[in-house]
């Protein structure tokens, strides 16, 4: 499967988007990689990607909940974690860098949710539109769980879409 992108992109998008908006150490990337697959190996070890310190949380003891309660931002491609971000009110974005439509993993891009960043520049502009609309991710997410009528249909169609998920990953 080409989605168009892989997680070497995705990191180089969300450090540039970071050392543009911040200055040099002034925040921290917490990077957790696929247990399954590690692919990033030495280039996590160096601590520092575009100018944005590195903290490698891969083999950490906290759990996913707890590190994303630890967060401002919770970035991401298209793991569970942006999910349980969006759902605890943490500001969620979702970096898909030259993403492929047809192969969007993500349910919360695929279903309007979030959108996807492309671009540093992009990265930018979501992040500082957070600090104007607090709580706009968590505000979306409760909107589409109304408990309407449709309500279990939703929550349905919200499962299956996680389900395709972690089929594809």
């Amino acid at each position: 499967m080409n989605t168009g992108y892989d997680e070497f992109v995705a990191l180089n998008v969300t450090a540039s988007g970071l050392a543009k908006l911040y200055q040099k150490n002034a925040c921290v990337l917490a990077v957790k990689e696929d247990p399954r697959k590690r692919t990033f190996g030495s280039r996590l070890k160096g601590g520092e990607v575009g100018g944005v310190r590195i903290m490698d949380i891969t083999d950490s003891t906290l759990s996913d909940v707890e590190w994303i309660l630890a967060a401002d931002v919770v970035v991401g491609m298209s793991s569970q974690i942006l999910v349980h971000s969006a759902c605890t009110g943490i500001h969620t974005i979702a970096v898909q860098p030259n993403l492929e439509r047809e192969y969007d993993s993500n349910p919360l891009t695929r279903r309007g949710l979030l959108p996807n960043i492309e671009f540093p520049e992009e990265l930018m502009l979501a992040i500082r539109d957070f600090d104007e609309h607090d709580k706009r991710s968590l505000a979306r997410v409760r909107k589409e769980f109304r408990w309407n009528e449709n309500a279990a249909e939703n929550v349905g169609k919200m499962v299956v879409d996680l389900g395709k998920t972690c089929e594809l990953q």
